[in-house]
């Protein structure tokens, strides 16, 4: 998850089948890590699903 978080911070405006293709991962695993990340407080997101707009609530 460490990954999905890196991408997520290094572009933000990423979709999660941008993201999927990045890790070379089904988009069904990367939603499966965004939920837990949501979930955990780790990140959250902005806009609409589709839009991507990711934002993380770690710090650097």
């Amino acid at each position: 998850m460490e990954l999905i978080i890196a991408l997520m911070k290094s572009n933000p405006e990423l979709t999660l089948p941008q993201i999927a293709e990045s890790l070379n991962i089904s988009e069904k695993q990367v939603k499966t890590g965004r939920d837990k990340l949501i979930k955990e407080g780790s990140i959250r997101q902005e806009e609409s699903n589709k839009s991507g707009d990711w934002e993380s609530n770690e710090i650097a």
